[in-house]
């Protein structure tokens, strides 16, 4: 029996027609570039890794076998995030030693490296903090909360972001662009405990990246699931490249299909407001819960389909998630994983 997704309530159709009227505004006869579209894509240096250590640890696996397993594969870039309750884990304690290890070990593999940071980061519980920044602000628990919404939170949000911008972006000119809080902006991504910050709040974490760094391209998300906030995203003259985290493999066909329609829209949105455009996120397995069983039904077919999809577009890069699932898979005898691995080099070659 399939667990496809089914829970269309009326503040989930609302959201579905709100996403119809961006879509619409769109369509306005204006297409991507043809000789854009047709460019050659998966050439290495357009296909990366999302390499997530918080994912390693919650697979059971060797954080340094498991990064040197994904980065045998012919891929040109990694989006690594660093997270904050990792980095920060005590008051007034840093721990940047993991940090630079996967970072040299990324480098030494001839990847460039798309670096993230923020209280919000990619993966799992989404808002990583350490132990002593909840006890000081109980409220960051709440769900649907706005992060920032206390001063005192926002500021010491904002000097942990300076700490890791001046510990990371000096040191390695190979970062090719920096992104800070990861899909800050979102108010209805299906996670447990999803929290989000306010659009002051990312200016203002822009404002202090900058403060040391102020070549590389910034990175922020398109709030898809925020209809309301996708044009603050594309006007905002801070943000360089408006990044897209796509996950078509959790809705029925017909869904699907409006999602991708949608998903082109905001290409052409994007484009018209002079951003590039990177697919953050794209998912190549399915979801799980915490006792690692599947969430909702993945079929292989609809993610070769987005890859084609995706092709088609032409983002600057497409950041694959989830390569720690497949390894495990892999390793534990699953022919799908074992098959997706071994594909990957022929779809960067094409």
């Amino acid at each position: 029996m399939s667990n496809e997704r089914t829970d269309f309530n009326p503040a989930r159709r609302l959201l579905l027609k709100q996403m119809a009227v961006v879509a619409l505004a769109a369509s306005t006869g204006i297409t991507p570039d043809n000789k854009s579209a047709t460019a050659p894509f998966f050439d290495p240096w357009r296909i990366g890794l999302n390499i997530n250590t918080s994912a390693i640890r919650w697979y059971n696996l060797d954080i340094t076998e498991t990064i040197k397993r994904q980065l045998e594969l012919p891929v040109g870039r990694v989006r690594l995030p660093v997270r904050f309750d990792e980095v920060f884990p005590e008051p007034g304690v840093s721990k940047f030693d993991e940090v630079h290890r996967n970072i040299d070990q990324i480098l030494n593999a001839d990847k460039e490296i798309d670096i993230q940071f923020g209280p919000k980061s990619v993966g799992g519980r989404e808002v990583n903090l350490g132990y002593w920044i909840y006890e000081k602000f109980p409220y960051l628990r709440e769900n649907g909360v706005l992060l920032d919404k206390d001063p005192d939170a926002k500021k010491l949000f904002l000097d942990l972001t300076y700490k890791v911008a001046g510990e990371l972006l000096p040191q390695y000119p190979e970062i090719v662009s920096i992104q800070g809080s990861n899909e800050p902006l979102s108010k209805r991504l299906d996670v447990a405990n999803y929290r989000r910050f306010s659009p002051s709040y990312v200016d203002d974490e822009i404002d202090v990246i900058r403060s040391v760094e102020h070549i590389r391209p910034m990175v922020t998300n398109i709030p898809w699931d925020t209809p309301s906030l996708v044009s603050w995203v594309l006007k905002n003259p801070k943000i360089d490249i408006a990044g897209l985290n796509i996950y078509n493999n959790i809705y029925p066909g017909i869904v699907t299909e409006f999602l991708w329609k949608y998903f082109e829209a905001l290409f052409i949105l994007s484009r018209i407001n002079h951003k590039s455009v990177f697919v953050t996120e794209y998912q190549t397995a399915p979801w799980l819960n915490n006792d690692k069983t599947v969430r909702f039904s993945f079929n292989p077919a609809k993610r070769l389909d987005g890859f084609r999809r995706i092709r088609k577009l032409n983002p600057g890069c497409t950041f694959l998630w989830d390569l720690e699932q497949h390894i495990l898979l892999a390793d534990n005898g699953n022919n799908e994983s074992q098959r997706f691995i071994s594909s990957l080099k022929e779809m960067v070659n094409t």
